[in-house]
């Protein structure tokens, strides 16, 4: 059994971490703070405060936050915040999907489920608390209602489908409740979660099916193989109606691929599917890089910005500490935004994402995929 004195070293050393954490995190803020580049207002990194925090599930929490002036934040359902956090001696930013309606008075959160290896994630779950200001940029992301509109122009939409897996049903529950109280649409979430995992959301989800018990449907996706994604669409497609329903994605890349591709071979255009990108970059071989910090130059216009870029750090990362204007959202590789064009020197990318062929023949990489392995003049086109 454990001793008082056992106990009462490790309340001391949780909170002793804790108070390290918060004071490294507040030197962090204003390190960074001195080098945040000129920007529209929603996209700049600013300050929001937590309001409450909540268990979603043992392994996830959503955090509630507002503007320093108490005013609610001002998003689209489907969107997300990329949280930067000062730790262990440098700037991490990750992306975080918002989990609330997109409603007057509807309080804002965003959801952050723990990862194993997690940095990020896992320092905001074990120590930010109610009442600490986070800091984050956004709301950014185009997997919106209005973004389809845009798209498709006048062309009819009775009803909406939506594919899931596991925690990538968060934007799409922003979205639902959203849809349910603004629009006319029919919806349908078809949902896999892991076996052994709790449904994120479930309750709401619940709660949603008793309040609109005609409008919203909602189906669990009891496997997400190949086969049983194709069997899924093939049986869902050949009920359809002369209605053609509009498509959403969240999950990873390869339940991603699996639904776009059934929904290829039944005949939906990709104008009418939308995709949510959360995949993690692949690992970084820091043997592959040199040992000194390398030296880029950064053109925007006729700005000039030269920054260092440490071993093991991103261009993106190490522009943005240096208050290089550089373009991002996703910080994973996925969105694309962040691509810069190289006029000298070389670079190793651990993934080119979205990039085509002839993007990356024209000297495109993602900034916040690549690694400097020489002196590099790169310009943001």
């Amino acid at each position: 059994m454990e001793s008082s004195k056992t106990r009462r070293r490790s309340l001391i050393g949780t909170f002793a971490e804790r108070a390290i954490r918060l004071i490294e995190s507040r030197i962090g803020e204003k390190r960074v703070s001195s080098a945040e580049p000129p920007s529209s207002d929603t996209e700049r990194y600013r300050h929001l405060r937590i309001t409450r925090i909540t268990n979603e599930t043992p392994n996830a929490k959503s955090f509630y936050v507002e503007e320093l002036d108490r005013s609610e934040l001002s998003f689209r359902a489907g969107q997300y915040l990329t949280v930067e956090v000062y730790l262990d001696g440098r700037v991490h930013r990750r992306a975080y999907s918002l989990m609330s309606p997109a409603l007057p008075g509807a309080a804002r959160a965003f959801t952050v489920e723990r990862v194993p290896g997690g940095k990020v994630s896992n320092h905001l779950l074990d120590f930010y608390e109610e009442g600490m200001l986070i800091r984050a940029r956004g709301p950014s992301g185009d997997f919106t209602v209005e973004r389809a509109e845009e798209r498709l122009g006048n062309a009819a939409v009775e009803e909406i489908r939506f594919f899931a897996y596991g925690n990538g049903v968060t934007p799409i529950v922003s979205l639902v409740e959203t849809l349910l109280e603004t629009s006319t649409h029919l919806l349908s979430l078809y949902h896999h979660v892991p076996h052994g995992e709790p449904r994120l959301f479930g309750n709401r989800i619940e709660a949603l099916l008793k309040a609109h018990p005609d409008r919203f449907r909602d189906q669990r996706i009891e496997s997400a193989d190949a086969d049983s994604i194709h069997h899924l669409i093939d049986t869902l497609w050949s009920l359809e109606s002369s209605a053609k329903p509009l498509v959403y994605i969240c999950g990873p890349r390869s339940f991603r691929e699996r639904v776009s591709l059934a929904l290829e071979e039944v005949g939906v255009r990709r104008s009418r599917v939308f995709e949510e990108r959360f995949d993690s970059p692949p690992t970084l071989n820091l043997v592959e890089l040199p040992e000194e910090p390398q030296r880029i130059t950064i053109r925007f216009g006729e700005t000039v910005r030269h920054v260092e870029v440490p071993r093991g750090k991103t261009i993106l990362d190490a522009g943005l500490d240096g208050g290089a204007p550089l373009p991002h959202r996703c910080m994973i590789g996925d969105c694309g935004s962040c691509a810069v064009r190289v006029q000298s020197g070389e670079a190793w990318s651990r993934s080119d994402g979205p990039l085509s062929q002839r993007e990356r023949e024209r000297g495109m990489i993602l900034a916040c995929m690549s690694h400097p392995l020489s002196k590099m003049e790169i310009e943001i086109p």
